[in-house]
């Protein structure tokens, strides 16, 4: 019997966003509907069922809300913890502060706590990637048979109005049979086209809006066809750094007077393009290069140094969340090759179970220390 993506719930989740565009329909809609993800929910639910009916009622309510990744990763940890031999408590209490999870000793390995959290981009990059959906989705359905490339600087603000100009201009071009590899630009805020096939107003209009540029005139297409944007982002190693200290900041008193290990999982997030060597970076240090010695080193802005009480960090890359948020990756898992600065971290641990890539890295310094996990001998185990 489903207790999660029940039928009731099911009919209720479709009422309610069947009728929206893709862009519209949070990412909970997908895997609930979704036959791509009829083993995600499969997954789900076995999770969920493994519990005691209190934390079900407690997980069920979130994994049906906005907190659905962030219950899915809770709960994903949990299973993993499962598998090598672990024993859990949700949420016990410290005084009022609740890690999400208590980790009972077993076979060498102390008791611990483990705080979860999705390493997510900001509220803004959220909001700018739905934006730049809409966009594509209006261009997609614009009935001329054709491609274009799309080019939108990270510095134009969209939302729905300006898209639907911005769709508007591109059209109005396009009905004029431009030649392939002809460009246009529109300029949101003056409400300017720039088009190289006419001449007409200055390229800089370019500078103030998305630039298109004719592909191919395909017939066979019912509507248009837009690649792009591409674009290149910095990878913020400050965000990450600032999350893990607050964990850290909320729990570290548990530690200091229980003399229990925090540590905080960080289930990856494919937006953020950050991974386990910036992990590595957060946590030991930035890596650097003496061209003169030729020697690798660590910079000594790491957490470790100034967070005694971070006794370690797990990283978790779930083969579901890529192929979730990148349509072409498949489900599979395994380590991509790691850089020198992560194959040289002391103690560091990593394993591939259960549709998930997963790496513990040990504070070898910390003032309550838990240098393993054990994993590899726990998953031959």
């Amino acid at each position: 019997m489903l207790i999660v993506f029940d039928e009731d719930w099911l009919k209720e989740v479709r009422n309610r966003y069947k009728g929206r565009a893709p862009h519209d329909q949070p990412l909970l809609y997908s895997v609930a509907t979704s036959e791509r993800y009829r083993e995600v929910r499969h997954q789900i639910e076995s999770w969920v069922a493994a519990l005691t009916p209190d934390l079900q009622a407690k997980f069920i309510s979130k994994l049906r809300s906005r907190e659905f990744l962030q219950a899915y990763n809770e709960l994903a940890v949990r299973s993993l913890l499962t598998q090598l031999g672990y024993k859990t408590v949700y949420e016990r209490s410290f005084e009022g502060r609740t890690p999400d999870w208590y980790v009972y000793g077993n076979e060498g390995v102390s008791a611990f706590l483990v705080e979860v959290f999705t390493d997510n981009i900001t509220k803004t990059g959220q909001t700018r990637y739905v934006h730049i959906q809409d966009l594509q989705y209006r261009i997609s359905q614009i009935p001329i048979g054709a491609s274009v490339f799309l080019n939108v600087y990270p510095h134009i603000e969209l939302n729905h109005q300006v898209n639907r100009r911005i769709a508007q201009q591109l059209r109005i071009w396009l009905e004029t049979r431009p030649a392939e590899g002809a460009e246009m630009c529109y300029d949101v805020a003056r409400n300017l086209v720039w088009r190289s096939d006419n001449g007409g107003n200055d390229e800089s209009v370019c500078l103030h809006g998305p630039r298109f540029m004719l592909a191919k005139w395909d017939e066979g297409f019912n509507n248009l066809y837009p690649f792009g944007p591409s674009s290149g982002f910095w990878v913020d190693l400050d965000a990450l750094r600032k999350k893990i200290q607050a964990k850290v900041g909320k729990y570290k008193s548990i530690s200091e007077t229980e003399g229990i290990p925090l540590v905080v999982a960080v289930a990856g997030h494919l937006w953020t393009g950050r991974d386990l060597e910036n992990l590595t970076d957060v946590l030991l240090g930035r890596s650097a290069h003496d061209i003169a010695s030729g020697r690798s080193a660590r910079m000594d802005d790491g957490l470790f140094r100034n967070q005694p009480y971070l006794s370690g960090a797990i990283w978790l890359e779930s083969a579901f969340q890529k192929a979730w948020f990148g349509e072409s990756v498949e489900y599979e898992t395994g380590w991509w090759p790691l850089g020198p600065s992560v194959v040289e971290v002391p103690g560091l641990e990593k394993i591939s179970l259960d549709g998930w890539d997963i790496a513990y890295v040990p504070n070898m310094s910390a003032h309550v220390p838990l240098p393993s996990m054990r994993l590899t001998e726990r998953k031959k185990a």
